[in-house]
């Protein structure tokens, strides 16, 4: 197994773009532009989820992240 891939199964989607020490972080060319639009289109996908049992434990994961 490649490190790369362990990271890439490890985290969130949202934590390997959000997380600054990440796999897919260096890639984002436009943090300031690129990461409130992926929180925008989270919330949005949120609204067709939000009843899921699931998703309480992906929020407090998520809230973990330090704010930058």
């Amino acid at each position: 197994d490649s490190p790369a891939l362990s990271e890439l199964t490890s985290q969130t989607l949202l934590g390997l773009w959000f997380d600054p020490g990440g796999l897919l972080a260096p890639l984002v060319a436009e943090p300031d532009v690129f990461l409130p639009a992926m929180i925008r289109a989270f919330r949005f996908e949120l609204e067709s989820i939000d009843d899921e049992p699931w998703v309480t434990g992906l929020l407090d994961e998520l809230m973990r992240w330090p704010l930058q």
